[in-house]
């Protein structure tokens, strides 16, 4: 038998075997980076028999999201399609209260949303992204504005996942306030822990392949 030829042969199956086990790895650390998230949200119904809660003008409503515990205005509630848009503003969606969030946790993404309507019937609807309210609660709040509406925000999200919210009307007609919701997103630790010690495992079969 030709040794040459038995040592290349071993030498090219130790080539395949561990591009192999470094693709396995490489695979398994991008799922690891990729885990599932979990939703949290905090949905509000602001609605009393199909009615929403009447804001005058100079009038003003307060209340806050809370993903960690239960609070009164924690509900269930679907977007009423008309007068909302299906289109644009999630018609005839419904959203439900997820709440457990750990504080201190990391959030990855989220909005804060605010349908409202004004007495001649023209709807409004409020997105707001929570990356600025990630981290720091500034004590005058931040501000945001729709038509004759200002709406400002206070939170420190990750110490306490509580936001903060006062919505304000500044004329010059009445508005209805009828849904808000909170809706924030954590990366799914246990399964990232899960991964990682598949891709660990997968490294020291690698190190057995090269000793």
């Amino acid at each position: 038998m030709n040794n040459n030829f038995v040592k290349h042969k071993n030498q090219g199956h130790m080539k395949h075997t561990i591009l192999s086990l470094i693709a396995v790895a490489g695979a398994i650390a991008l799922g690891a980076q990729s885990a599932k998230a979990t939703e949290y949200r905090d949905a509000d119904n602001w609605q009393t028999a199909g009615v929403g809660t009447l804001i005058g003008v100079g009038g003003s409503v307060t209340s806050d999201f809370n993903i960690v515990v239960d609070e009164a205005q924690a509900d269930t509630f679907t977007v009423d399609s008309p007068p909302y848009s299906v289109s644009t503003q999630n018609g005839g969606a419904t959203f439900t209260s997820a709440l457990g969030y750990t504080p201190g946790n990391p959030v990855l993404d989220g909005t804060v949303s605010f349908w409202l309507r004004n007495t001649d019937g023209d709807t409004i609807t409020i997105l707001v992204g929570i990356g600025t309210l990630l981290t720091s609660a500034d004590s005058g709040g931040v501000v945001f504005q729709s038509q004759n509406l200002n709406l400002t925000l206070r939170a420190d999200l990750q110490a306490d996942g509580i936001i903060t919210y006062t919505v304000s009307n500044t004329g010059p007609t009445a508005v209805n306030f009828d849904y808000a919701l909170l809706s924030a997103t954590v990366p799914d630790g246990g399964l990232t822990i899960a991964f990682l010690g598949s891709a660990i495992v997968g490294l020291g079969l690698l190190r057995r392949k090269l000793s």
